[in-house]
């Protein structure tokens, strides 16, 4: 005689698990026509006639509930390749929103009165290819005094 494990089928059965699915959700249909289905083993669920379906139906689903617990492997795996997937999803998201934001902003614009096209732009940036690299120390001062040229400390 051979044991199997809690949660795993013998690979000897042939077992459909759609057709399982089937038959014990029409057993579980037709257990609610005649009411709610009490807990496995419950007074109410003793209380019922072996006859009645809402006694087969809760051991259904009892069953179902025993089975998807077992199928899965660690809750703690399970809770992380959640969380994985739930931040993956809110990153697309999030890029989603900001996109549909920019979208919108552009859209809500009529540019052309802001600024030069970008045609436009590309046509002067060719003009001006060959200018001599930004002076910054002259920016400075230009800044600071309103003068570009160097002014010498002992001329006043």
């Amino acid at each position: 005689m051979t044991h199997q494990k809690q949660g795993q089928c013998s690979p000897s059965t042939n077992l459909d698990p759609l057709s399982i699915l089937d038959w014990g959700r029409m057993r579980i249909d037709r257990a609610r026509e005649k009411g709610s289905i009490p807990s496995p083993g419950s007074a109410e669920w003793r209380a019922l006639p072996d006859t009645d379906p809402r006694k087969v139906a809760a051991v259904i689903e009892a069953a179902w509930a025993w089975a998807d617990n077992a199928i899965r492997a660690d809750p703690a795996t399970e809770m992380n390749a959640f969380l994985d997937a739930l931040a993956r999803f809110d990153d697309e998201l999030d890029r989603l929103i900001e996109k549909r934001t920019a979208l919108a902003v552009a859209r809500s614009q009529d540019w052309s009165r802001i600024g030069p096209a970008w045609e436009e732009l590309q046509r002067r940036r060719a003009i001006y290819v060959d200018r001599p690299p930004l002076d910054r120390e002259a920016l400075r001062r230009w800044v600071e005094t309103g003068h570009s040229a160097e002014q010498d400390p002992n001329a006043a």
